[in-house]
């Protein structure tokens, strides 16, 4: 029996280092309880599950979070899932009854299945220090292996549900812009007989002709020239090309009409001029000059 009066008997203070925190979780060893989830900060959720006597490591990606090959852990969350993991596998030894402690059982799973036997340690300062490093550092361990053998089977799953790139398409070389281009360049530096730069301009124009125009072409033109013979022909000169007709005669060949002028410095009078020429693509894909005819006397009839 107890009056009002009476002084309240005071509260015993708590005492305690903390170690009541790092217990396992007791929910995790409910039956009903299967998985366990840490929360990173990089993104990432880390599910730790059981199925049967065995743990599945997965990694998921919330909404949002770019894809990554690496996943980053702070020192907090790699307490909590070495914690997570240590306390399934206390589960799991329990059930299976195998007596062998989880970093024990964790180091064999890295081994491949090879069953150690647990250390066996005295029961003395340096004996209990080793104890807890090798219940840490194990898991620890185990935790990089299993999450890297998950990284690597990701992203080998990624590359494999890519859709192969389509072969890149063949250039054309032969195209209305291309043999454009190649015929005004061919014509002004063939009709150039300019004493400084003529050798260099008609190698230029002989180096995209076939071997067997290159011959045709040498003979005809007496290449190169002396500079006496040079004199003699029109110096000065500039080529005006008016038109280039073209028409494709096969997969890798075409024909190309150029009608010019060949416009005299000094007297600025213009003479016609119109060439056809043969085309192909040779071996390195470039537009090959494979004949050459001078219709500009048929121009002028």
């Amino acid at each position: 029996m107890t009056y009002s009066d009476d002084p309240a008997t005071p509260a015993a203070p708590f005492t305690g280092d903390g170690s009541v925190f790092d217990q396992p979780d007791v929910v995790l060893t409910l039956p009903t309880t299967t998985e366990r989830v840490v929360d990173t900060q990089s993104g990432f959720l880390l599910v730790v599950r059981r199925m049967g006597d065995r743990l599945v490591l997965a990694c998921k990606r919330r909404v949002g979070t770019p894809p990554s090959s690496a996943i980053l852990l702070t020192p907090d969350e790699s307490i909590k899932l070495s914690k997570v993991l240590a306390a399934s596998l206390n589960g799991l030894e329990d059930s299976a009854g195998s007596g062998l402690s989880p970093a024990t059982t964790m180091a064999a799973a890295i081994t491949g299945g090879r069953r150690r036997l647990p250390f066996s340690a005295p029961q003395t300062r340096r004996g209990g220090m080793v104890e807890r490093l090798r219940r840490v550092v194990l898991p620890v361990l185990a935790v990089g292996a299993v999450f890297g053998a998950g990284l690597y089977t990701a992203r080998l799953m990624d590359h494999s549900t890519k859709p192969a790139a389509a072969p890149a398409a063949k250039l054309d070389a032969l195209a209305p812009a291309n043999v454009d281009k190649f015929a005004r360049t061919f014509v002004a530096e063939m009709l150039d007989f300019n004493p400084d730069t003529y050798r260099s301009s008609q190698l230029r124009a002989m180096a995209t002709m076939s071997p067997e125009l290159v011959d045709k072409y040498s003979q005809e033109t007496n290449f190169p020239l002396m500079p006496a013979q040079l004199k003699k022909l029109p110096q000065g000169t500039s080529v005006n090309v008016d038109r280039i007709e073209q028409q494709r005669t096969g997969p890798d060949t075409a024909m190309a009409e150029i009608s010019a002028q060949l416009v005299h410095s000094d007297s600025k009078l213009a003479s016609p001029v119109k060439l056809k020429l043969n085309l192909a693509v040779d071996a390195d894909g470039n537009i090959q000059v494979t004949n050459q005819a001078d219709l500009s006397g048929a121009q002028a009839k």
